[in-house]
Formats: C-alpha cells, sequence, structure tokens
C-alpha cells in the first residue's frame, strides 16, 4: 500500500480528482487530495489558468510542503498537469519520496534527478507538455506513456476525455504502485 498525495490541476479539485482519488484508495492505497484553489473549480483551462495567475507561487508552494508534511512515511507525489509541476518539485525536493506519477505532464528537472522510480502520462501532440520536457525525463529514466485525447484525457467531464487512454493510464498507474516497495 502506497501513500499518494494527488494533487490536481489549474480546474480545481474537480469530481474527476476525487473519483481517481477512490479508485487509488479502492485499490488499497491511502490518498490525500488537497485543495489548493478552497473549493473553486473550472470547466475551462483558459478560467484556470486566469485564476492561477492571482495566486502567490510562496503560499501554493507552502499549501503543497504543509499537504506533503501532513502524510506519514515515505509518499507518491502524483499530480495533474499544473499538480504534477508540484508533484515533480516534491521528488525532486524531499527525501521521503518514494514516487512520483506526472499526469498529462512531463517538464525537465530543476536539478539532479533523484534514485526515484516515476512516470509520466501525457496526450500525443499536447500543447500544454514540452516533447523535450518528456525526452529529458525518459532519458533520466522516467517511464513516458503518450495516450489518445487532449490535454486532461483522463477526466470524463471535459472535452479532452479519452476512456481508452484514460483506462489504460489508471492501468499502468496501478500496476506502478504495486511494484513499489512502500
Amino acid at each position: 500500500m502506497a501513500s499518494v498525495l494527488l494533487l490536481h490541476s489549474v480546474l480545481g479539485l474537480r469530481p474527476a480528482v476525487l473519483a481517481d482519488a477512490e479508485r487509488l484508495r479502492a485499490a488499497g492505497h491511502d490518498v490525500s487530495t488537497p485543495d489548493l484553489f478552497h473549493g473553486v473549480v473550472f470547466d475551462d483551462v483558459d478560467a484556470g489558468m486566469s485564476h492561477r495567475s492571482t495566486l502567490d507561487m510562496a503560499d501554493l508552494l507552502a499549501k503543497v510542503t504543509d499537504a506533503a508534511d501532513a502524510v506519514d512515511g515515505p509518499k507518491v507525489y502524483a499530480g495533474f498537469s499544473f499538480g504534477a509541476g508540484f508533484a515533480q518539485w516534491l521528488v525532486e525536493t524531499r527525501p521521503d519520496a518514494a514516487g512520483g506519477l506526472f499526469l498529462s505532464a512531463g517538464d525537465p528537472p530543476e536539478g539532479d534527478w533523484p534514485d526515484v522510480p516515476a512516470q509520466a502520462h501525457a496526450a500525443t501532440d499536447d500543447p500544454w507538455v514540452e516533447e523535450e520536457g518528456l525526452a529529458t525525463l525518459a532519458r533520466l529514466g522516467v517511464d513516458v506513456f503518450r495516450y489518445q485525447g487532449g490535454h486532461l484525457f483522463a477526466d470524463p467531464g471535459l472535452p479532452d476525455y479519452d476512456r481508452d487512454s484514460a483506462e489504460l493510464m489508471w492501468q499502468r498507474v496501478l500496476q506502478f504502485l504495486e511494484r513499489l516497495p512502500v
């Protein structure tokens, strides 16, 4: 059983993220889903990005750090898009990182990549994901998977949704979590 900190995208803590947390719990994992936007949710990426631009990055980093500190023991840091950036930062900076799941994301690391297993999952031709970032992660040993659909292809409440891709992603995620020695 893994302890997973699951961070939402710029669309906020949408019902799909809560359903994803339940899927992980049903597989036996302990999951925390902090709400970085205090209940504000969006259906449109532009509106979410506009809201995000009004927030203080230092405050967001403090919220993410507090959420990580609230979970005992080794953790898998996971996130969707915007949240994946925080998850990756946590993997890169915290000694309690047992794994990383970067969903609809894949940025090059800020510094040296730690010896932490990780996966990046992104749609093919996703305009929000840099190909070089995924290539860099792959060279560092991160498993990179590509899918059909749009940017947030795993959220059934959005036009980007692709059911087959979402199911394949979750199958890979659950296999990854089962292999971790935590």
